[in-house]
């Protein structure tokens, strides 16, 4: 390092003149000290240095001519100051280039230590990755087992819990207009809050796909919520069944969020998986109903009947309780055929079958028997209340008043009812009973309920 200060040469140049005047007797010294001040100042400083080259050159000059030295004195030690002085600036740049290379080894080294600081993080965050990765298939494992949709959307909400620290929802919506028929997780939320008419709400539910906010202060697209307090970042995963907007998973956080890009992708592929299962369980669902329902009255088929009654029966006799039958059948049915047709002969069966189903129980199954027939199960019910529910629906059936395409007409019933109590606990007899008392109303008279135990009476 060259040092250029040049108040300290005046100083020094006149206590050199001192101290001349002390060695003036010793020639050689003279010249000695000049030049080992001009090779110490040559390296820290240029001014000093020059100075004290001229002053080397006098001094020698005046040694000479005092002494009567040869000049070929003069000449050696010019020379030799010379080669000194190329040396000096060789050893300097020598010395400098050093200093370079040092702190280049220095700047590499803080590199590698960086660059494995860097690589130790990276390694961690793909630990980290790894591990979250290892938890997906293991919770798109324990998915797949659930069987109902209300658990299923519980579970999602429960493991997408592992990758948010916030608080987390979920809203299912009726139809393409949102109302809100359901929701997880939060309970003090207010549902009459949410606006799906502008904001990042609308923007999921129109666009379908997963949308989020890091700062909802620093974003003037999203509407405030004004039932939820205390959010200040969101994000919301629409959950889609056969490309409809059925519901959202949103989580709200009390400070602005930096969202991971991995998880944000675990927590989707967790929601496209349970659509997907929910769309299974759906159809699941309708070939179900479609295997044990009447699709025109939407009652229970024949299979389905005989399927209930049989459990009906297992369960009356464990219990020691009773259960009866009413077995319906529409009087002159074929007659309404043959005039009106057998469009609006559905439509009378589609008719009849809503006012059985709004009359009965909850408990009770309605279901078409066949043709025009139709069988009630009426459990923890004798044949003498029994028949007092047959003669309700035959007194509403006669009075109500059914309409085609193009006129209305009164329509009549006829019921056969039996019961567990006088059939001895069978699946045939007590729709054998339940058929001869029908036949024995249809033919005599019509429109009527009769109890099997009239039958048995008279016999």
């Amino acid at each position: 390092m060259i040092i250029e200060d040049k108040k300290f040469v005046i100083p020094f140049v006149i206590i050199y003149l001192i101290a001349l005047f002390f060695i003036k007797d010793f020639p050689y010294l003279m010249v000695f000290v000049d030049f080992l001040i001009l090779i110490y100042f040559t390296h820290y400083s240029r001014t000093i240095a020059n100075i004290f080259f001229i002053l080397l050159v006098i001094t020698t000059f005046f040694v000479i001519v005092k002494f009567k030295l040869s000049f070929i004195i003069l000449i050696e030690e010019t020379l030799l100051f010379i080669v000194c002085n190329i040396s000096i600036n060789r050893f300097n740049n020598i010395l400098n280039k050093l200093h370079i290379v040092e702190e280049n080894l220095a700047v590499k080294r803080i590199d590698e230590k960086l660059q494995i600081s860097n690589g130790e993080t990276s390694l961690k965050h793909s630990k980290d990755r790894i591990k979250d990765y290892k938890y997906l298939i293991k919770e798109l494992l324990d998915l797949g087992m659930i069987k109902k949709r209300k658990e299923m959307l519980k579970q999602l909400l429960k493991v997408s819990s592992a990758f948010f620290n916030g608080t987390g929802y979920i809203l299912l919506f009726d139809d393409d207009k949102w109302n809100i028929i359901d929701k997880f997780g939060r309970e003090t939320i207010n549902l009459k809050s949410f606006n799906f008419s502008s904001g990042i709400l609308k923007d999921v539910l129109i666009k379908k796909k997963t949308l989020f906010v890091n700062d909802i202060d620093s974003d003037y697209h999203y509407t405030f919520l004004s039932g939820i307090k205390d959010i200040n970042s969101v994000i919301i995963f629409p959950i889609l069944i056969n490309y409809q907007v059925m519901g959202i998973l949103k989580w709200d956080f009390s400070s602005p969020q930096e969202f991971a890009y991995h998880k944000v992708k675990i927590v989707q592929t967790l929601v496209h998986f349970t659509t997907l299962n929910l769309s299974l369980l759906q159809t699941m669902a309708d070939l179900e109903k479609v295997s044990i329902v009447d699709q025109l009255t939407q009652t229970y088929n024949k299979k389905e009947f005989e399927s209930r009654l049989k459990e009906f029966i297992k369960s009356q006799r464990k219990l020691s309780t009773s259960l009866a039958l009413l077995m319906v059948d529409i009087d002159h049915f074929k007659k309404i055929n043959d005039t009106y047709g057998h469009l609006n002969g559905d439509r009378v069966l589609v008719q009849l079958a809503s006012i059985l189903k709004k009359t009965v129980r909850i408990s009770d199954i309605v279901c078409r028997y066949g043709g025009e027939e139709f069988a009630v199960i009426l459990p923890d019910t004798d044949e003498q209340n029994g028949f007092i529910l047959a003669e309700r629906l035959r007194q509403k059936i006669e009075k109500n008043i059914f309409y085609l395409s193009e006129k209305t007409i009164r329509v009549a019933i006829t019921i056969g009812i039996s019961s567990l109590s006088n059939t001895n606990y069978t699946l045939n007899k007590i729709i054998e009973a339940a058929d001869k008392a029908l036949y024995y109303g249809k033919n005599n008279g019509r429109n009527r309920c009769i109890p099997y135990s009239k039958l048995t009476k008279k016999e």
